[in-house]
């Protein structure tokens, strides 16, 4: 019930909160990517773990209308498997590569550079 003199009513009080809800949404998945890079970035400089990985036969395409894909590796570290992108299309499943991990949290993995 509206008072007088009051424009703001119970629509409008949905379309706030709904509207709150939405930008807090896309603010939170905005700073968990950012998170998630930072953390993969910062983690593997500072203070990366090298290990070998094998690839498997888990492809990830490259997307803009292509068939082009990685295959993603794999790795185990104190009996629990982690996978990654090999980010390079020049691997066969069962090919092996150097990856770098953070100790503290090793789904943080990438392809160590410089690889042959």
């Amino acid at each position: 019930m509206k008072r007088k003199g009051s424009s703001f009513d119970l629509v409008d009080a949905a379309k706030t909160v709904f509207s709150v809800a939405i930008v807090g949404t896309v603010l939170y998945l905005f700073v968990r990517r950012f998170a998630d890079s930072y953390n993969t970035t910062v983690g593997t400089e500072s203070r990366g773990v090298d290990i070998q990985a094998v690839i498997v036969d888990e492809r990830n395409y490259m997307g803009n209308g292509t068939r082009a894909f990685s295959y993603s590796y794999e790795f185990v570290v104190n009996g629990e498997r982690f996978r990654g992108d090999s980010r390079a299309s020049r691997y066969d499943v069962g090919d092996s590569l150097w990856v770098v991990y953070d100790p503290l949290a090793p789904k943080y993995n990438r392809p160590k550079d410089n690889q042959n």
